[in-house]
Order: structure tokens, then sequence, then C-alpha cells
């Protein structure tokens, strides 16, 4: 993403716990929540898994690309965001009494795996060279 948007600050906020991505310009892991909350607010997109900061980001109307796997879109996504749903075998969290755990015994999720990273960058450049955002930041 910097190589395709030098000018853009990329920020990752979440909790301390988190693994820190690299060619981020910017952490702000374990911090306190107004904190994260003014960041997210003022951002022009977020991108992350379906959870609490993308609750809480599209609350703040902030638009968020949002990466689906065990979990339904159909019911934990909102339409203002961009939801991206695996091909796969999705949504099969809470059939089974740990939906951390594939249904499928893979040891690392085919769902998750589908959504690549190279699919979530392209999907966030398309995203921030929509000519609309300068008009709705």
């Amino acid at each position: 993403m910097k190589k395709r948007f030098p000018d853009v600050e990329i920020v990752q906020v979440g909790g301390g716990d988190e693994v820190k991505v690299e060619n981020v310009d910017r952490h702000y892991l374990g911090v306190d929540l107004e904190l994260t909350k003014h960041i997210l607010a003022n951002s022009l997109l977020h991108v992350g898994g379906e959870g609490g900061l993308v609750h809480l980001a599209t609350a703040l109307e902030t638009k968020c690309l949002v990466i689906f796997g065990p979990n339904g879109a159909e019911y934990f996504g909102y339409a203002q965001n961009i939801n991206l749903v695996s091909e796969m075998c999705h949504p099969c969290m809470y059939i089974v009494p740990d939906f951390q755990v594939c249904m499928l015994g893979a040891k690392e999720p085919p769902c998750m795996l589908s959504i690549t990273p190279q699919l979530v960058c392209d999907v966030t450049s398309n995203y921030l060279r929509t000519p609309d955002l300068k008009n709705n930041a």
C-alpha cells in the first residue's frame, strides 16, 4: 500500500497483544480507547477483520473494508462498508462450540486464506482512488 499511496499515512490500531504489521507508519497498539476512537474517526478507511474496531469505526461514520471468514456478513456486516466475504464455506461461526477451530479440520481456515493480502490491497487501492473520496472526507 505504501508503494501505491506514499502520501497516505498507514496506522495500525488494536490490542496490546496484536502482531505489528510491517510497512506501517505508526502503530497504536494497546493504547487508550479514546485515542483509538480519534484515530478511527479521522481515517480515510479502516481495514480489518470483523470485530469491535469495525463496529466502532462504523459508529464514527468511518468507512471500513471488512474481512469476513467464519462469521456472516449478512448478520455482522454493514451495507455502507466494503465487505469481503470468502467464496468458500462461510459462515460456520457458532455451528461448533469453538468457532476458532475450522469445521473442515484445517489448521488454518481456508475461508480466511481465500481472502489474500493482494485482494485486500487491490480493493483498498480501488477505494482510495475513488474520485468522490475527497468530497466525502
